[in-house]
């Protein structure tokens, strides 16, 4: 009774998952999520118009190892997680959440880099990003030329930094307090916007990609009791 519940639910979460897919990759529910990137875009990228000094901090948030910011961030608060007295799932030390947000992690990352990126690598689809494909914007590479940051990319679906920084917020929602849960989403959430604005990333990239993973690594992380070691198992809920 209790596999069958789920394999119930594991297929269901499957479904929701394909669904978000073929709605974003339909052309008659396609079309309203490019008008949603296309007015996104605009939108933000429509602000390096601001000045050079607007400019300049766009330009150094998409450096390359910025992106070390957020991982930093996502550790500094893990200490916490790891050291709070009280969380919503039951008692366990800072060395089984420490071990259970590693392998949720690694899973996200698996799903991310080998299993979804290499479906879309194997039906050759590439997406290039709106900064490349979209007439009007600020391309700020050509006018910030004294370093390199990321303003361009060929292939930037699904958006990899945002799926693990939506990722990991959902997941200190859940097994954190809901402090954490609130600090997380005002301090990761965020790192998401450089790409955006800079034209780098599609806001779907980020939307559909992420939630696409996000609902997929749950889906495993609750359905599938193999994955949850003894040094995790006191972290989770019992679902």
């Amino acid at each position: 009774m209790q596999n069958r519940k789920y394999i119930s639910r594991f297929i269901i979460f499957l479904f929701l998952s394909l669904l978000l897919l073929f709605l974003w990759s339909f052309p008659l529910t396609g079309i309203y999520f490019d008008c949603l990137d296309s007015t996104v875009y605009y939108f933000l990228n429509g602000t390096l118009k601001s000045g050079e000094n607007w400019q300049l901090f766009w330009a150094i948030t998409n450096i390359r190892i910025f992106d070390l910011t957020g991982g930093l961030l996502v550790f500094v608060i893990l200490l916490f997680h790891m050291y709070s007295g009280k969380n919503s799932g039951n008692n366990a030390t800072p060395y089984e959440k420490f071990i259970a947000f590693i392998v949720f992690t690694a899973l996200t990352l698996f799903l991310n880099k080998v299993i979804f990126s290499g479906v879309l690598d194997f039906l050759d689809y590439h997406r290039q990003s709106p900064s490349l494909i979209l007439d009007g914007g600020v391309r700020l590479s050509e006018i910030i030329t004294s370093f390199e940051f990321k303003d361009t990319s060929k292939d930037c679906f699904p958006g990899d930094h945002a799926a693990v920084l939506i990722c990991s917020t959902v997941y200190f929602f859940i097994y954190g307090n809901k402090k954490l849960g609130v600090i997380s989403c005002f301090v990761l959430l965020p790192l998401i916007l450089p790409r955006l604005v800079v034209g780098a990333h599609w806001f779907t990239d980020c939307l559909v990609g992420s939630i696409f993973i996000l609902i997929n690594s749950f889906n495993i992380w609750i359905n599938i009791p193999a994955i949850k070691t003894k040094l995790c198992k006191k972290n989770l809920k019992n679902p």
